[in-house]
């Protein structure tokens, strides 16, 4: 993610639902789940991770399963290079990015994971990019990175992974300006509404919804 500019498009291996399907509309439960591999890069500190999912990512996710209605499975992956020590901090996003999904072509393959819409991967660093990078990704892309400095980032980056794009993202008012989770800068006078924009929920309903 970047400031004033346009984006680019534990344990080793815990994996556990965020919410019973129970939960879900009973129409829905027997949708396949979002499955979110998290790779936990070595700078990030111990007491960070054990806020990611409070401060982070699960909101955003809550909000994900609700439009959604599939429940979303994490897999966290620390202290496992080359994954975990990957350099990237570089001023060249297309090159990081694409070393980066080429680090996610080679784990998938290493253990036996295929690919499908369902399963995003995302590197989670303690650092932004550079002084104006904080996450990076694609639209609809497999691979992602994001950084703890805002708690946005993460969130940001995943919308775009679930089709999710800035023109549909929006500044709301209520009581005080807030941006949605993928408006294109981060104004640090303005609050985190903590949701997508109504048109990004429709688009990430929509893409979610043929997953299968």
């Amino acid at each position: 993610m970047k400031k004033n500019a346009r984006y680019l498009l534990l344990l080793t291996a815990c994996l556990m639902p965020l919410h019973s399907a129970a939960d879900l509309d009973p129409s829905k439960r027997n949708l396949s789940p979002l499955m979110l591999t998290l790779f936990i890069h070595d700078d990030v500190s111990q007491e960070q991770f054990e806020s990611l999912r409070r401060d982070y990512l699960g909101w955003a996710l809550a909000e994900i399963e609700s439009i959604s209605g599939r429940t979303t499975q994490i897999n966290f992956i620390r202290n496992r290079p080359p994954y975990t020590n990957f350099i990237y901090k570089h001023i060249h996003h297309a090159n990081t990015l694409k070393h980066w999904s080429d680090l996610v072509f080679d784990y998938r393959a290493s253990y036996n994971r295929t690919r499908s819409p369902r399963h995003k991967f995302m590197l989670i660093t303690n650092n932004r990019l550079n002084d104006a990078t904080l996450g990076l990704t694609e639209l609809k892309g497999e691979a992602g990175i994001a950084s703890l400095e805002t708690y946005t980032a993460a969130a940001h980056e995943l919308g775009h992974m679930l089709n999710g794009t800035h023109e549909n993202a929006e500044i709301l008012f209520d009581g005080w300006f807030c941006e949605t989770n993928i408006y294109p800068t981060r104004v640090h006078a303005r609050s985190n509404c903590k949701r997508y924009s109504d048109k990004n929920r429709e688009v990430i309903a929509a893409y979610m919804r043929n997953m299968d």
